[in-house]
């Protein structure tokens, strides 16, 4: 017996599922919690074949039977039928942005892919992901990146409506949106502030005073050896206060751990120096997890502004940033001793293109950057012993 809009709203949830017949091949299955699935059976290859059509009552009855009358119309491949349901369900925003993620992922590096889902997650999801591209126009955008600007951050706020405009161009191919409404915002975003570059002490002679007041500086805190492995092994702040010794080998002198920015894994070798700094704190932090252990922080390691306090005491704060070691080494090390760019953008855990594989391999020039961080470390000493009288 054909089914009714009656029969179909008074059906009642069972403890199991249960189909009920329109005829046809269309048939509804009732789940236990209530929910209505349209559902058309096909022939293809002797077997039967079950394609979902959409739940119940945002398809009502007659429009279910028109789908079903258009697929045994157009005697459609179930494969095909397949391809259109999924079509016909990534309605809204969320879920072409998932498509579009997925469809690119292959295309795009592993850090690239990292950033643009957490992006999508974390700002655009909560505002645009329940709506329906169609429906989304530029003051949504907007309030998509509010909370990236308010947080400051004016310049992520540009690229995540780069990132909606990716997505609503992938919508018009489908068919989902009409056009890519970020057009429209074209100079209508606050502009990025000026670029701020982290403060760096490049000259030499001052490069080598600054050394010898960290060197020389006799109190007791984790923000010396802190910043001297900045120093020696030019990594961003954030990963050396995070330095598990899990991921330290002292024997083979060599850090492996996963770059937060972009999420891949980074192989660090380490100077000697280094390894003679990390052998002194492993005497006092062993047995914790992180080499800069922390009682009283949640994260279980030092803050970096322990390393900053400490710059600032020696009267360095505002002309040296811990983070400015990383441009130190990239300076000193191309124009003192002449290393090749690639070694030294790998060390600082840049992607470095090679013409077969991934964008960024953790394990690319191991052996010659062992060999440069080495005569780097060797470089610093004697810029260090230069402004102490001390041979190095």
């Amino acid at each position: 017996m054909a089914l009714s809009e009656s029969k179909i709203r008074t059906a009642k949830p069972r403890d199991k599922r249960y189909r009920m017949t329109d005829g046809g091949g269309l048939v509804m299955d009732v789940t236990p919690a209530g929910k209505k699935v349209w559902r058309y059976r096909l022939q293809a290859d002797g077997k039967d074949r079950t394609v979902t059509l959409g739940e119940y009552p945002a398809m009502g009855l007659l429009d279910a039977r028109q789908t079903a009358l258009d697929l045994k119309r157009d005697d459609v491949d179930p494969k095909v039928a397949v391809a259109r349901q999924q079509a016909a369900q990534a309605t809204t925003f969320r879920d072409l942005a998932e498509a579009y993620m997925e469809r690119e992922k292959p295309h795009w590096a592993d850090g690239h892919h990292l950033r643009f889902r957490n992006r999508m997650v974390n700002d655009v999801f909560p505002v645009l992901g329940d709506m329906a591209p169609r429906d989304i126009q530029p003051v949504d955008v907007i309030r998509a990146v509010t909370g990236i600007q308010d947080r400051g951050a004016t310049d992520t706020a540009v690229r995540v409506v780069g990132m909606i405009g990716q997505v609503m161009r992938y919508c018009v191919a489908r068919g989902q949106a009409d056009r890519d409404v970020t057009a429209d915002l074209k100079g209508g975003l606050d502009r990025p502030p000026p670029v701020k570059h982290m403060a760096a002490v490049i000259d030499r002679d001052d490069l080598g005073r600054m050394l010898v007041d960290i060197w020389d500086w006799a109190g007791n805190s984790y923000g010396k050896p802190l910043l001297q492995l900045a120093a020696y092994l030019f990594q961003r702040p954030g990963e050396i206060q995070a330095m598990r010794w899990a991921d330290i080998d002292l024997d083979k002198a060599l850090w492996t751990y996963t770059v937060s920015k972009v999420g891949v894994e980074h192989a660090v070798p380490l100077p000697a120096q280094a390894v003679e700094i990390l052998r002194e704190l492993h005497k006092q932090t062993g047995r914790f997890e992180f080499v800069f252990y922390s009682h009283s922080a949640k994260s279980g390691h030092v803050s970096p502004q322990i390393a900053v306090k400490l710059l600032d005491k020696i009267g360095w704060r505002d002309r040296q940033t811990v983070h400015g070691f990383r441009a130190i080494a990239r300076t000193v090390i191309a124009e003192d001793l002449g290393a090749e760019p690639r070694l030294i953008e790998q060390q600082l855990s840049h992607s470095v293109p090679e013409v077969h594989g991934k964008a960024y391999n953790r394990t690319r020039f191991i052996n010659e950057r062992r060999k440069m961080v080495q005569e780097y470390a060797d470089h610093l000493d004697k810029i260090r012993a230069k402004n102490t009288g001390v041979c190095a």
